[in-house]
């Protein structure tokens, strides 16, 4: 890609995973544990323990594994209070146990890529997160990878909103088309990165969802190891 200055990423599902959203992940690890639960129930339910930790003061001072603990133990109250079949008895920081190892080996694996973009390209982060994604940066090595670390919390406004864009770009002092920004939530991540004019590339995964407009990307890969090959035109046709 000509003019490509700096490279943003989205964090979940991203930075720790190939295109697998926390939403996703998180029902999967709770199914294995308690039992399969109504996918539309569950859903309800985890937006509102999302909602629910974004009001708890210390969110935003949680490690990755504390914030999905603390996700968990509040899902686990709400699906146990639908009425629905209860399942089997389930542990809430065992998932997070088993959620962040997933993680941070996909962040470990990585961190070679990140390096190898850093010579070429500045990079940075933009995350829909509870005002805690520089401390994850921190915990796991990343900040010396990064010049900005924009989360939601901190600057009033989330993905896809176009200010939380907006002002990692002011950070950098970039104009948008010479910026990069790569996250696996087609609604967010690249709708709204193609609204203030940078170059959305689609973290698909592996599973391969449906493209609702592949016109605004500018590009699409399964895995983040694909990107290099991508920003230098060597990427095999999809």
């Amino acid at each position: 890609m000509n003019e490509v200055k700096a490279i943003l990423f989205d964090f979940g599902g991203t930075l720790d995973n190939d295109g697998r959203e926390w939403s996703h992940r998180t029902y999967q690890y709770v199914c294995q544990k308690r039992g399969q639960v109504e996918q539309q129930e569950f859903y309800r339910c985890l937006d509102r323990a999302y909602d629910t930790i974004g009001t708890l003061a210390d969110t935003r001072q949680l490690s990755l594994f504390g914030t999905i603990e603390r996700v968990c133990q509040h899902l686990k109250i709400l699906l146990d209070e639908t009425g629905s079949e209860k399942g089997k008895s389930w542990n809430p920081t065992e998932v997070a146990d088993e959620f962040e190892a997933e993680a941070r080996s996909n962040i470990e694996r990585n961190q070679p890529l990140l390096e190898k973009l850093k010579q070429n390209y500045r990079l940075g982060v933009i995350s829909n997160n509870w005002g805690n994604t520089e401390g994850w940066c921190r915990d796991y090595a990343l900040t010396d990878y990064f010049e900005v670390m924009v989360d939601s919390e901190l600057v009033g406004s989330a993905k896809p909103e176009s200010k939380i864009f907006q002002v990692a770009l002011e950070q950098m002092n970039l104009p948008a088309n010479n910026c990069v920004y790569v996250g696996d939530r087609f609604d967010w991540d690249m709708e709204g990165a193609h609204q203030v004019g940078m170059k959305p590339v689609w973290l698909r995964g592996t599973h391969r969802q449906d493209c609702p407009n592949e016109s605004i990307l500018a590009g699409l890969i399964d895995k983040l190891s694909e990107l290099p090959a991508l920003l230098n035109g060597t990427q095999a046709k999809q």
